[in-house]
C-alpha cells in the first residue's frame, strides 16, 4: 500500500507533466502531415531572388544588401561582407525542415528563446528576406538551439511569419551576431617564406629592422643586435612577422569620418620578396587605434605585369597584388584586436635584454694585524703615550689625605 510520501511524489509528478504538456502541445489540433516538410516552404525555388536580409539579434539590427554581385553590411557603411557565411544561412533557412509543432501560446514563448528580440539579452533572432523590390520573400524567428550530434546541425525553435503557431525544426541554420561578425574580416595574407623585411618606425623617431636570418628561412633577426645584447624572446621577432601571415580586422570605418593626424604613432613597412612593399600608418583617434594600409610596387615591376596577365599559371606580380590590395583598402581604416596591435607595436626595450653593468670587484678582507695598526705619537698632536707594565709597577703611590681631627 502506498504511504503518503510516495502520493505526495506522484502527484508532483504528475502536476509537472500536465503542465509540459499544456506548455508543448498544439492548441490547434487540426494540423496535418502536409504542415512539416520545409520549415519555409519555397525558399529553395526563390533563394537566388533574395536582395536583401535583415537580421535583428539581441537587440541590434544588421542588414545585408546584395550590390554588383557581392553582399555588404549597411551598419558599417557597405563594408564588403563575407559572402560565403551569407550564402551558409539563406542554404541553412531553406532546408531546414519541421520536426513537429509546439505551442501557440505567446505566454510560452519565453520558455523557447522566441521572445524580447529587442533586448541585449535575447536569445532569440528574426530573420527577414526581401527580393529586389524590397518584397518579402520569406521571415522566421529562430530560438533556443540543442545540438543534434551532427556537426554544424541544431534542434531549434521556431515561428513563421507572423503564425503564433511554433515549431521544433532542424537544419543547418548559422548563429547570427552583430555587425561586425559577417564582415569581410580578413585584410592581408603574406606567407612568412615571402617576407624579405620588416621596418617599425614610431613618432619619436626610433626605428626597427628586421629580416630573416638567411634568405630562404623565415626566422627574423633584428639588425643593430650588439654582442653583448640578447632577445627578450626567440618567438617576439617571429610574431611581428606572424601578424602579415593573417592579418584580420575587429572593426571599420571610412576614413573621411575620422580626423587622421598629420603624423602617425607607429608606421611600418613590409618588402615582399617579389617587390611589393605594404605600409600600415597606425593613429590613436577617440582613443581608439586605427590602421591605415596602402600597398606599392616599384614601378619598373609595371611591365611585367602586363606579361603575367596573359599566363593564368604565373603567380601575381607585385603591381596586380599592389592593384587588388589598395581596391580593397581605399576610402577605409581598420581598428585590430588588441594583442594583435600590441604584437606590432613594439620598441627596442621591448625586444632586447638590457646588459647587467659590471659589478665592481670584492675588495679582499685585510689581515688583523694591518687592520688594527697601533696609533703613530709623532704624526698626531693628540695621541696619548703609550703606557707599559713597568710604568704601572713603579708608579708612585697616591698621596695619602689626613682629615683632621
Amino acid at each position: 500500500m502506498l504511504n503518503i510520501k510516495t502520493l505526495l511524489v506522484f502527484s508532483v509528478i504528475t502536476i509537472a507533466l500536465f503542465l509540459a504538456a499544456i506548455l508543448y502541445r498544439p492548441q490547434d489540433t487540426t494540423l496535418s502531415a502536409i504542415d512539416t516538410g520545409a520549415l519555409l516552404p519555397g525558399l529553395l525555388d526563390k533563394i537566388n531572388q533574395v536582395q536583401k536580409i535583415s537580421v535583428l539579434h539581441a537587440g541590434e539590427t544588421v542588414t545585408l544588401q546584395y550590390n554588383a554581385g557581392k553582399w555588404a553590411v549597411a551598419e558599417k557603411n557597405n563594408y564588403p561582407a563575407q559572402d560565403s557565411q551569407v550564402r551558409e544561412l539563406l542554404m541553412g533557412l531553406a532546408s531546414s525542415t519541421r520536426i513537429e509543432p509546439k505551442t501557440r501560446n505567446p505566454a510560452n514563448y519565453a520558455a523557447l528563446g522566441l521572445n524580447d528580440l529587442d533586448k541585449s539579452g535575447s536569445e532569440g533572432s528574426r530573420i527577414e528576406l526581401f527580393d529586389k523590390s524590397g518584397q518579402p520573400l520569406a521571415k522566421v524567428v529562430i530560438g533556443k538551439r540543442k545540438p543534434t550530434g551532427e556537426t554544424g546541425r541544431n534542434d531549434f525553435y521556431a515561428l513563421v511569419k507572423d503564425d503564433p503557431q511554433t515549431w521544433l525544426a532542424e537544419g543547418r541554420v548559422p548563429a547570427v551576431g552583430a555587425a561586425g561578425s559577417w564582415l569581410q574580416r580578413t585584410l592581408l595574407e603574406l606567407e612568412r617564406n615571402r617576407i624579405a623585411s620588416i621596418t617599425l618606425t614610431h613618432s619619436d623617431g626610433e626605428s626597427l629592422h628586421l629580416k630573416p636570418k638567411e634568405p630562404e628561412q623565415t626566422s627574423m633577426v633584428l639588425e643593430g643586435l650588439k654582442p653583448e645584447e640578447t632577445l627578450q624572446s626567440d618567438y617576439a621577432l617571429d610574431d611581428i612577422a606572424d601578424r602579415f601571415t593573417l592579418m584580420q580586422m575587429e572593426d571599420v570605418q571610412q576614413i573621411d569620418k575620422l580626423k587622421w593626424p598629420q603624423k602617425a604613432d607607429l608606421t611600418l613597412e613590409v618588402r615582399a620578396k617579389n617587390g611589393l612593399i605594404i605600409k600600415v600608418a597606425a593613429a590613436k583617434i577617440d582613443n581608439q587605434t586605427w590602421l591605415k594600409l596602402v600597398a606599392e610596387a616599384p614601378p619598373e615591376l609595371a611591365k611585367s605585369s602586363d606579361a603575367a596577365k596573359k599566363d593564368a599559371k604565373t603567380p601575381k606580380s607585385a603591381q596586380q597584388e599592389a592593384t587588388e590590395l589598395n581596391t580593397r583598402w581605399n576610402g577605409w581604416v581598420y581598428t585590430l584586436a588588441d594583442w594583435a596591435y600590441q604584437a606590432l607595436n613594439k620598441r627596442r626595450t621591448d625586444l632586447v635584454k638590457v646588459p647587467e653593468p659590471p659589478k665592481p670587484p670584492i675588495e679582499e678582507a685585510k689581515p688583523v694585524e694591518e687592520v688594527a695598526k697601533p696609533v703613530d705619537a709623532s704624526n698626531s698632536e693628540t695621541a696619548k703615550p703609550e703606557i707599559t707594565l713597568d710604568d704601572v709597577i713603579n708608579a708612585e703611590p697616591p698621596a695619602t689625605i689626613t682629615e683632621p681631627k
